[in-house]
C-alpha cells in the first residue's frame, strides 16, 4: 500500500491533508505515498496514528500537563519520547535507539519549522502555511538514516496541528 522511504535523492516531500471532518495526512513526493497520519477522536485521550510501509506508530500524551508525547510501536512498546519544556517552543525527541533531535520554529513571524540534531545538523525543514492543505518538507541532510525521516515528518506535523488547536482554543476563550 505504501512505498518504503529509502531514496536519499529526494529533496522535498509533501504532507497532503485529505478530508475536513476526519482528516488524514499523507506523506508523498507526488509520485509515491510513504504513509499517513490519522487521529482517533473517540478515545478518552486523543491519539495520532502513523502507518508507513514497514512501521506503525502512535503518538499519545503522557501525564496531566501534556508536555510529553510517547511514541509507541505496533506492540505498544515505547520507542521514544518528545518533551516540550514549560515556556519553550522547542521540543526534544529522544528515541530508545539513541537518536536525538530538536524541533522548533525558525522565526516567530513565519510558519516554518526545523528538525535539528547535534550529530546531523538540520535534518528537515517544515513549511506549514496556516490555510493550506499541503505542507512542504525539505530534506536537508543526506547522512540522517532514511528510516527516521517519515517519523520526523509526521511528528512535526502532529506538533504543528496541536499548537494550532491550542492557539485557536486560547483565542476563542
Amino acid at each position: 500500500m505504501y512505498t518504503r522511504f529509502e531514496n536519499k535523492n529526494i529533496s522535498e516531500l509533501y504532507i497532503v491533508r485529505h478530508g475536513w471532518v476526519k482528516p488524514e495526512y499523507e506523506l508523498t513526493d507526488n509520485v509515491y505515498s510513504y504513509g499517513k497520519l490519522a487521529y482517533k477522536w473517540l478515545s478518552a485521550r486523543r491519539r495520532a496514528y502513523v502507518e508507513t510501509a514497514d512501521n506503525y506508530y502512535s503518538f499519545a500524551f503522557e501525564g496531566f500537563w501534556r508536555r510529553t508525547i510517547a511514541i509507541t510501536d505496533r506492540n505498544d512498546k515505547v520507542i521514544g519520547r518528545l518533551v516540550t519544556t514549560a515556556f519553550s517552543r522547542k521540543s526534544t525527541l529522544k528515541m530508545e535507539n539513541g537518536f536525538t533531535a530538536i524541533f522548533h520554529r525558525t522565526s516567530f513571524w513565519r510558519s516554518k519549522y526545523v528538525w535539528e540534531s547535534e550529530i546531523y545538523g538540520p535534518i528537515l525543514r517544515v513549511d506549514s502555511p496556516s490555510f493550506s492543505s499541503t505542507d512542504t518538507i525539505g530534506i536537508e541532510q543526506s547522512t540522517t538514516p532514511a528510516e527516521i525521516l517519515p517519523l520526523l515528518a509526521f511528528l512535526g506535523i502532529h506538533i504543528i496541528i496541536i499548537r494550532r488547536q491550542r492557539e485557536a482554543a486560547a483565542a476563542s476563550s
